[in-house]
């Protein structure tokens, strides 16, 4: 007998039994107790790093980055609005009109959708910068509650693998 799975909606926190309508909403995700757990080791130590920063300059600073974070939400929101109204859309057809050989089919339109946003995230752009793999590693443990350790894998092996998890989170809702 499979074990229950709970949905955690986004906004309020609530926990929810998994149902395949409750699954296909994006403001619900599935939630794992192990990986919650370690989420919220890593969150706490960053609070308990940002309590620290008690000189005016690190509060400026920390100032600074709650801005950024805050111009991040809206544009992941924004994009994510976009992505939905882009799926609410009805497909437009290529003109017969066009070479066979010019016309994109619509697996490759979505492939240069995703491969946009993918480009677009963040994130994605967060990533690229770490120059540490201790770095990627507290990501990692932070955004999706997996230890990976750092010395034993190169730091491109180690980005990837972040880059590829991110992907997968920005696609998560889609089916």
């Amino acid at each position: 007998m499979e074990p229950q799975r709970w949905l955690r909606q986004l906004v309020t926190g609530r926990l929810y039994p998994w149902t395949p309508h409750l699954a296909t909403r994006k403001d619900m995700v599935p939630i794992d107790p192990e990986k919650a757990r370690r989420r919220i080791e890593a969150n706490k130590e960053i609070l308990a790093e940002a309590r620290k920063a008690q000189a005016p300059e690190q509060q400026q600073q920390h100032k600074e980055n709650t801005s950024e974070l805050a111009a991040l939400a809206k544009e992941l929101t924004d994009t994510e609005n976009e992505i939905e109204s882009f799926h609410e859309q009805p497909a437009q057809e290529v003109p017969e009109s066009q070479p066979r050989g010019l016309q994109k089919d619509a697996f490759e339109l979505e492939q240069e959708r995703k491969n946009k946003l993918v480009e677009k995230d963040p994130h994605i752009q967060q990533l690229a910068d770490m120059k540490k793999g201790g770095e990627i590693a507290a990501y990692i443990r932070k955004e999706f509650g997996e230890d990976v350790d750092a010395r034993s894998v190169d730091i491109e092996t180690l980005r990837k693998k972040a880059i590829d998890l991110r992907t997968d989170r920005i696609f998560e809702g889609e089916a």
